[in-house]
């Protein structure tokens, strides 16, 4: 699935993704498209992605964002709570 400059594979099996990665890099090849290699995670489980944690169970909030939010202090003043939005 493409998204802005960024291509998630998601496969249910290293034979899967070993496929899609040759359809992918064919089609790169193609079109003259080239990937940076130190930007680039192959077979990986988890992915952290605009917030999220993709697993093979599925996406869920990102742990360390939804720590930032449980952990905010107590707005307990009119100013607090403008100071929060």
């Amino acid at each position: 699935m493409p998204y802005v400059d960024d291509l998630i594979v998601r496969s249910m099996t290293d034979v899967e993704a070993l496929e899609h990665y040759e359809q992918i890099f064919s089609r790169a090849t193609q079109f003259g498209i080239q990937f940076k290699l130190s930007k680039c995670t192959f077979f990986s489980r988890n992915l952290e992605v605009l917030g999220h944690v993709v697993t093979p169970q599925g996406r869920i909030p990102n742990p360390a964002k939804v720590k930032a939010i449980t952990t905010f202090p107590m707005v307990n003043s009119q100013s607090a709570v403008q100071k929060l939005l």
